[in-house]
């Protein structure tokens, strides 16, 4: 559904602006999508496999290769957890919907905490942002509770736009 810019094309701009390294992400229901194709999973992962052969091909610059997965909160409603140096892809189609409303999660953050590698580093994603009228209705979205996550490395600042969302996110590490 949202697709952003080649590694490729990410490595040049980051190096054009002296930058020499870049997290990288995709929803994990975009990961596995086939080819071309938007929503009709691929068992083969093969979006998810070029992804990370496309950032493996880009030497001289650092990328941290990672995963948005969408996961259940403990009210059962969607989040979005950054998963980053995780070898294996974490299934999380659940606020993709593939055209079905208000699917819950088949995951909780905490069941992928416990199936992560001692490598892997999880962030709660826009975890400042407050979950919109039509999120809630149409994706079963929810907020995070940070108080509640202390298995989380982190959490995500920045998502796209320096808002209100962003001086939120910012208090949450006073």
């Amino acid at each position: 559904m949202e697709f952003g810019a080649p590694p490729e094309a990410i490595a040049g701009m980051s190096k054009a602006f002296g930058i020499n390294a870049a997290a990288i992400t995709d929803h994990s229901f975009d990961l596995d999508d086939a080819m071309g194709e938007f929503h009709r999973p691929d068992p083969s992962l093969s979006r998810w496999k070029a992804l990370k052969k496309d950032i493996a091909e880009n030497r001289g610059f650092i990328f941290l290769p990672g995963e948005e997965v969408s996961c259940g909160n403990e009210k059962a409603h969607n989040v979005h957890l950054l998963s980053y140096f995780n070898e294996e892809y974490i299934y999380g189609d659940d606020d993709n919907s593939g055209g079905k409303a208000r699917q819950r999660p088949k995951l909780c953050y905490s069941d992928i905490f416990n199936r992560i590698h001692d490598t892997t580093r999880v962030y709660a994603a826009h975890a400042a942002e407050k979950a919109s009228r039509l999120h809630i209705l149409f994706l079963h979205r929810g907020n995070w509770h940070i108080s509640r996550t202390e298995k989380v490395h982190g959490f995500q600042i920045f998502n796209g736009k320096i808002d209100r969302h962003v001086r939120a996110a910012m208090h949450l590490w006073e």
